[in-house]
């Protein structure tokens, strides 16, 4: 039987081998295993264009050896980071109220999931929401309590900017 999951990787990994073209095939480095799943490259797929340079920084840490969750997480902060993407992070368009607020979800290969909504003054809200997965019995913290766990873990306060619309 074949579950939406299923269905919807399967699409995944054709979509993505109908748009690579062979020459990033041969740009990745990756070892051989016993397993046949595992004998390919590492592929990285994102919906919008502002995500090509996320795609980039995630294959260098798994071609580099480095562990898939690493790579989302630190793709993302190159998302996250960029003044002039108002979609998401640190230039995304203020809330109603004015205020620039931020979501972020993360799951590992285990379904064990972590996100942050309504946070405010984190550049990375990705790490706070790994975080939140990671050390707490939570799938989601928001607001206040999003920030107050931020701050209690490290994370500096930032001044976001609020974009012009």
């Amino acid at each position: 039987m074949t579950t939406r999951r299923n269905f919807l990787t399967k699409i995944a990994v054709s979509s993505a081998a109908l748009v690579t073209t062979p020459h990033v095939f041969a740009e990745n480095k990756f070892e051989k295993t016993e397993n046949p799943i595992f004998n390919s490259p590492p592929i990285v797929i994102s919906t919008w264009s502002h995500g090509i340079p996320a795609n980039e920084e995630a294959l260098k840490i798994l071609n580099s050896g480095g562990f898939a969750l690493d790579a989302v997480e630190k793709g993302v902060w190159v998302v996250e980071a960029d003044e002039n993407n108002h979609s998401v992070g640190i230039g995304g368009y203020p809330d109603a109220s004015g205020r620039v607020t931020l979501d972020a979800s993360i799951m590992d290969h285990l379904g064990n999931a972590g996100s942050v909504c309504y946070l405010e003054e984190i550049l990375h809200p990705v790490s706070v929401a790994r975080k939140v997965m990671e050390e707490t019995p939570h799938v989601l913290l928001a607001g206040k309590g999003a920030l107050d766990f931020a701050l209690q873990k490290g994370f500096q306060r930032q001044n976001l900017l609020t974009p012009e619309m």
